[in-house]
C-alpha cells in the first residue's frame, strides 16, 4: 500500500479494471509527478512560444487541445509576464479535454453556451478563446468567494463572458431550451487530483459518493432542461470512480433526457475516444 493511493481505492475499481497488473499500472501512474502544462490563451502563438524559448522555457504541443503545451524544460510559466497579462493560462492537461470536447462537438455557430460550474475559470477561458466571437458565453458559479476568483481570471485573460451567481440546479429551468451547449464540470470527490494533491485519496471510502452523485445528477438534469433539442452537454469530473461518472451518465441517458454521441470523429487521432 502506498501513502498516496490506498489499496481500498484500487480494489473498488476492480470490477471495471479486473486485471491486477493494470490496477498496479494505474497506481504507478497516479504516483507520478504531474507535468506542467499551459494554454496559449490569446495573441500570436508562435511569437509567444518563441519568446518563452528565448528565456529557456521549452515545450511540446498537446495533441488533443488547441493551444495546449507541456513544459519539457525551463522555468515554471506561472510567474511569467505572459501569464500575468493573460496571454498564457496554466492548466492541467486533463482539464483541457472537457473544454476541447465541447468546442469540437457543439453545434456550428452556437448562440448561447453555458459553463454551469465555472470557477476557477480554466475551462471558461478556454471556451472563450475557442468559441466564435458572436457566441454569448455565460459562466455560472454559485459560491461567492469562487465567483471572485472566476471574475479575476476572466478579467486577467480578457475573456468575453457574462457572469452569473446561481445554483446551477435552479439556473437550468430559467434558461429552458435556450442553450446550444452546456459544460457541466460537476462538483466531485476529486479522486483524480491525487497527482497534484497527495492527500486527495487519504481516508478514501465509498460512503463519500452519495453526497456528490445526487448533486451531479441534478446538475445534469438542469443542463438537459437548459439545452435546446440537438444541443450538446459535456459532463466531466475530477473523479475516477464509475459512481461519479459512468453511472451518473447512464442514469441520465436512461431517463430519456440524453443520447450519447461517439467522440471518435471529434478526436480522430486518438486510439480511444
Amino acid at each position: 500500500m502506498s501513502d498516496r493511493v490506498p489499496d481500498a481505492f484500487l480494489e473498488h475499481l476492480a470490477p471495471r479494471i479486473p486485471d491486477a497488473d493494470e490496477r498496479e499500472a494505474l497506481r504507478r501512474a497516479l504516483e507520478r509527478p504531474l507535468p506542467t502544462t499551459f494554454r496559449v490563451q490569446s495573441g500570436d502563438e508562435a511569437a509567444i512560444l518563441a519568446g518563452l524559448a528565448a528565456r529557456g522555457l521549452e515545450s511540446v504541443p498537446l495533441p488533443f487541445a488547441r493551444g495546449g503545451h507541456r513544459v519539457v524544460a525551463g522555468p515554471d510559466p506561472g510567474p511569467l509576464l505572459e501569464h500575468a497579462i493573460g496571454r498564457l493560462y496554466v492548466q492541467e492537461a486533463a482539464s483541457m479535454i472537457a473544454g476541447e470536447t465541447l468546442l469540437r462537438t457543439a453545434p456550428a455557430a452556437p448562440d448561447l453556451v453555458l459553463d454551469l460550474c465555472a470557477s476557477p475559470g480554466s475551462k471558461t477561458t478556454q471556451l472563450a478563446a475557442g468559441l466564435p466571437a458572436a457566441t454569448t458565453l455565460l459562466a455560472n458559479e454559485p459560491t461567492p468567494t469562487r465567483v471572485k476568483v472566476l471574475a479575476a481570471n476572466l478579467l486577467r485573460t480578457g475573456s468575453a463572458a457574462a457572469l452569473s451567481q446561481a445554483d446551477g440546479r435552479a439556473l437550468g429551468p430559467r434558461l429552458a431550451g435556450r442553450c446550444d451547449a452546456v459544460l457541466v464540470d460537476a462538483p466531485c470527490s476529486g479522486e483524480g487530483t491525487v497527482r497534484r494533491d497527495p492527500k486527495a485519496l487519504r481516508g478514501w471510502h465509498r460512503r463519500r459518493f452519495p453526497r456528490f452523485t445526487s448533486v451531479q445528477s441534478e446538475l445534469l438534469r438542469a443542463a438537459a432542461i437548459a439545452t435546446r433539442p440537438g444541443g450538446v452537454v459535456v459532463y466531466s469530473t475530477c473523479a475516477l470512480s464509475p459512481e461519479e461518472n459512468h453511472e451518473v451518465v447512464a442514469a441520465a441517458v436512461a431517463s430519456g433526457d440524453f443520447e450519447t454521441i461517439p467522440l471518435g470523429p471529434a478526436f480522430p487521432n486518438s486510439r480511444r475516444a
